[in-house]
């Protein structure tokens, strides 16, 4: 890390997604844009992405029992098209 070295634009507003730029020690130059954010309609995130990103979120707040009863019912609606039963997992929260 002591090799890396991190400068942020100020003037890049907080919307846009950002440019990164590599230079490497003979001073050649890579520069990539990511136009679609991950997790965006252009980029989606995998099942197993959402999963890890909602154990992550949820487990900042819920117990590790309750964060798996509500991901198994979130990933379950499809299979069920019934909301009620989620509905009051999420008002028991």
């Amino acid at each position: 890390m002591e090799r890396i070295a991190l400068e942020v634009d100020e003037e890049m507003p907080a919307t846009e997604e950002p440019v990164v730029t590599v230079t490497g020690t003979a001073g050649r130059r890579w520069v990539r844009r990511i136009t679609q954010a991950s997790g965006s309609p252009g980029n989606p995130l995998t099942e197993p992405a959402v999963r890890e990103k909602f154990r992550a979120l949820a487990g900042r707040v819920l117990a590790p029992e309750r964060t798996r009863v509500l991901e198994d019912a979130a990933f379950g609606l499809a299979a069920t098209g019934d909301v009620r039963e989620f509905a009051g997992l999420l008002a028991g929260v």
